[in-house]
């Protein structure tokens, strides 16, 4: 009988076999948000946008690496505060 190549690298085993080993390549933090979003519940709403529109913000988000999210609490923030 052949044998099976693993599935996970050695590291992935270990580290979800709840070893000390921490991936090879840690995600990069994420910015806090502005002190008043951290202090305010949240609420989710859907957005249906052009295909253009979202690939535009999905570009943008890898390019500052940051998520698309924070992106656009961001400048809906700007945005209302300019229209007061």
């Amino acid at each position: 009988m052949a044998t099976r190549k693993p599935l996970l690298s050695p590291e992935a085993a270990a580290f979800v076999a709840g070893g000390d080993a921490a991936p090879a390549s840690a995600p990069a933090p994420v910015p806090a948000a502005p002190q008043e979003l951290q202090e305010e519940g949240r609420v989710r709403f859907t957005v249906d946008l052009p295909k253009t529109l979202h690939r535009r913000l999905k570009q943008r988000a890898l390019d500052a690496d940051q998520p698309m999210t924070e992106l656009v609490r961001r400048a809906l923030s700007e945005w209302l505060a300019a229209q007061s």
